[in-house]
């Protein structure tokens, strides 16, 4: 009897605990990005909580996207979050003889970037959002 008081015990505390091998509670992220009604291919979505790692992710020629928490685990923290889409890219060292890349523009307007107006709630279940953005 005393050996199952203690598997009991044992069992509550894990359940208690909440503690995952896999790190803080994540759910999948993915949508689309349109400015003025047409997809915005190659921009930067990033979706930054109160507190903790933003993720991350770049969008597809349709404008659609998943965001990466880490290298190895797709997804946004669960719960609410500011949301910064961005064309731009500084130069940046590419191939074996140091060239630069070539500057790429900002062309999504500062309200949803540097001064964003966008947020999103992560919910633990799917996660699919649809920004539409003016470039006026």
């Amino acid at each position: 009897m005393a050996r199952y008081g203690l598997l009991l015990l044992f069992s509550f505390l894990l359940t208690a605990v909440g503690c995952s091998p896999d790190g803080p509670p994540i759910a999948e992220v993915a949508g689309q990005v349109l400015l003025d009604g047409k997809p915005l291919p190659e921009a930067e979505v990033t979706f930054q909580p109160v507190s903790g790692r933003p993720s991350v992710g770049t969008t597809d020629p349709d404008g659609r996207f998943e965001v990466h928490y880490s290298a190895t685990r797709k997804g946004a923290l669960v719960g609410d979050h500011s949301v910064r889409i961005s064309t731009y890219q500084a130069p940046h060292p590419i191939g074996p003889n140091g060239e630069m890349s070539s500057l790429k523009k900002e062309v999504v307007p500062h309200r949803y970037n540097r001064d964003t107006e966008l947020t999103q709630t992560v919910e633990s279940w799917g996660n699919n959002f649809v920004f539409e953005l003016q470039s006026k």
